[in-house]
């Protein structure tokens, strides 16, 4: 016999705390936390894979070509090479894993009647991209990287109104990576 599949729903958004209760209150299984967060913490990590929940998040990056991205990332970035074959690379700094695909097709430019994007990896998708790197100590990186002149021209280093003190960096297809760090 297989185990029950058992979801863990951890939302502070007041309208889940009024909405999924009653929602899901005639389902036999359903057992609803009394909203403490000890309440939810707590079994993640006694029960761990017994329970599903979300361990992380790795941006993929479309770029034109690797050969030019490459250095960017780990010279001027500090990441590690991990794994680079067929149009994909994948680059790595301490807890951080960034993916990198080469988005080189040039057909869309000829082609009629189907819609632009066919194989995913047409060359206008490159700089479309952006993610947000969590970070301990951003002044440091910061410092570290105004020589490198790769700044964001629009987004210096700055406590944002969200919680955040971050800056943010343009590859070199012009993808924005936001590196922050949290502050209270």
């Amino acid at each position: 016999m297989r185990s029950p599949l058992r979801v863990l729903i951890a939302d502070d958004h007041p309208v889940v705390h009024a909405g999924l209760p009653g929602m899901l209150a005639g389902q036999p299984d359903f057992v609803r936390g009394d909203g403490r967060p000890a309440a939810i913490v707590d079994p993640v990590a006694t029960q761990g894979d017994d329970i599903m929940h979300l361990t992380g998040a790795i941006p993929a990056m479309p770029v034109l070509s690797l050969t030019r991205s490459l250095p960017f990332y780990c010279d001027q970035l500090g990441f590690t090479l991990v794994h680079c074959a067929d149009g994909f690379a994948i680059v790595r700094r301490d807890a951080v894993e960034i993916h990198l695909w080469e988005a080189n097709d040039q057909t869309w430019r000829s082609r009629t009647g189907t819609p632009p994007v066919v194989s995913g990896a047409e060359t206008f998708l490159a700089g479309t991209a952006s993610c947000r790197v969590a970070v301990k100590a951003i002044d440091e990186l910061y410092a570290s990287l105004v020589s490198a002149g790769i700044l964001h021209p629009h987004a210096p280093l700055a406590t944002r109104p969200w919680g955040a003190r971050e800056f943010g960096v343009l590859d070199p297809d012009r993808n924005l990576i936001t590196f922050f760090e949290r502050v209270s």
